[in-house]
């Protein structure tokens, strides 16, 4: 998706014939949902979604315990979804740079200026304009992960990158989802991601593990 000249390339021979060890190639952020299925916050679950906030916005989809690519490979790539006032996708506008660059906005700082994510949660509070620039982040984001309850109906959405480590997103998304007409019907638990940036790597392991011994 982020590299167009990589279209095409089919990474795994690519890296198949650096070494004579078995290769696989998967999507950083369905590595991600498969290592907290196996090791993480999704392990008593059968049906979860991970949203990955980061640069961009990212996902990956457990159905049945089984990790759902779609027709195309494109499942989970949640950043598309349109949740702006004006259409803009969530890779826009509620994704961490997202968030960044709308903080920054609200407090007329340059980017070289701006405080860490962590400071600008601790100083909403007391700033108005910063306040308002968060909350209308948190209710994008609600959107999206509005959107993908309604598609899927998993049991749990485990929302990950380090913006999970802030329990006031969650506060924020709560108060955002509760405005919105089908929740109460549609409502299923939202929680942070628990392996942090070993999630990936440890869903890579999982599939190794699989490849090497399906039957397992």
């Amino acid at each position: 998706g982020a590299l167009a000249y990589m279209d095409g390339v089919n990474l795994l021979e690519l890296f198949g014939e650096l070494t004579d060890l078995p290769a696989i190639v998967e999507n950083d952020a369905n590595c991600a949902a498969l290592g907290e299925l196996w090791r993480g916050a999704g392990k008593t679950y059968e049906n979860i979604v991970c949203i990955t906030v980061g640069t961009g916005i990212g996902g990956g989809i457990i159905l049945d315990g089984s990790l759902y690519r779609g027709s195309h490979f494109r499942a989970g790539e949640f950043g598309v979804i349109p949740v702006g006032d004006n259409g803009e996708c969530m890779h826009e506008v509620a994704s961490a740079s997202g968030l960044m660059e709308s903080c920054r906005q609200a407090l007329a700082l340059s980017a070289d200026e701006m405080p860490h994510g962590k400071e600008l949660f601790e100083k909403m509070d007391s700033d108005v304009h910063l306040r308002e620039a968060i909350d209308l982040w948190a209710r994008n984001l609600a959107r999206g992960v509005y959107s993908v309850i309604s598609m899927f109906d998993p049991q749990v959405v485990l929302i990950g990158g380090g913006i999970s480590e802030e329990e006031k997103v969650f506060k924020l998304l709560g108060r955002h989802l509760e405005t919105f007409e089908q929740w109460d019907a549609l409502q299923v638990p939202i929680q942070p991601c628990q392996l942090g940036n070993q999630a990936g790597r440890l869903g890579a392991v999982w599939l190794a593990k699989k490849k090497a011994a399906p039957r397992e």
